[in-house]
């Protein structure tokens, strides 16, 4: 699924609670100053440096600046790209892969602002066991439950009680996005373990577990455009807001 670009020209004051990407930038264009072939690898290790405080921790992080050097000198890039290998983000969320691309950035250095942003691409990989802690956190009276990533689709279970019994519901589903913030589940091939009660075990399901995911929980103001599930891993994708991301902080 495509992302379409979003452009904005408000000025945001990047040094007083900007979002981790904005700071970063403006952070490097001082060095980008100095002109000549290394400015680029320069921008790219400053970035990587302040990954870790700005992002959250991980095993490792790279950088790639694109756009002339002589651009960069006007506090022009074309795209940055950061990469993130097992990230954990400052909600606690694990993050096996992490992909942000932002793209037609323009500053002006002497107020330190953005001037323009446009798209802020990101990929999010989230393994199964990281899914399951998120949906048995956000559902802490669900007893049992379980998340499975199948190829293409969803397999949950629970071992709600039933006259005095502990009984295993179990469902495929196939994930649908609302609102571009959550993950519902669209529940096929319902049934009730050990017991002839189908109609309980989609009705316990629905209620019980409304959304699988939340992208509001990765911060930035991420919205989610498509979804993929593969085995073991849910991967997300959309775009986040830098300009409204750093407004609102």
């Amino acid at each position: 699924m495509s992302i379409e670009s979003r452009e904005s020209s408000a000025g945001v004051n990047i040094l007083s609670g900007a979002i981790p990407g904005a700071i970063l930038i403006v952070s490097v264009l001082a060095i980008a100053g100095c002109g000549g072939s290394p400015v680029r690898g320069r921008v790219e290790r400053a970035v990587e440096r302040r990954l870790p405080e700005m992002i959250g921790p991980a095993s490792r992080y790279s950088v790639t600046a694109h756009g002339p050097v002589t651009r960069m000198t006007k506090g022009k890039l074309n795209r940055l790209d950061i990469t993130g290998e097992d990230v954990v983000l400052a909600s606690g969320i694990a993050i096996s892969r992490l992909e942000v691309s932002i793209t037609d950035l323009e500053f002006d250095t002497s107020s330190n602002t953005i001037r323009r942003a446009g798209a802020t691409r990101y990929t999010a990989v989230l393994s199964e066991a990281e899914v399951n802690r998120w949906a048995r956190s956000r559902y802490p009276d669900v007893p049992d439950l379980n998340v499975s990533l199948r190829d293409g689709s969803i397999r949950v279970s629970a071992r709600p009680g039933m006259s005095k019994a502990r009984v295993t519901v179990q469902a495929d589903a196939r994930p649908v996005i609302r609102d571009q913030r959550t993950l519902a589940l669209d529940l096929s091939d319902v049934r009730a373990i050990g017991v002839s009660a189908p109609g309980f075990a989609r009705e316990y399901l629905e209620s019980r577990l409304p959304v699988i995911f939340d992208v509001r929980d990765l911060g930035f103001d991420a919205r989610i455009s498509s979804v993929e599930i593969t085995p073991g891993a849910l991967k997300l994708q959309g775009e986040l807001d830098l300009l409204a991301a750093a407004q609102a902080r």
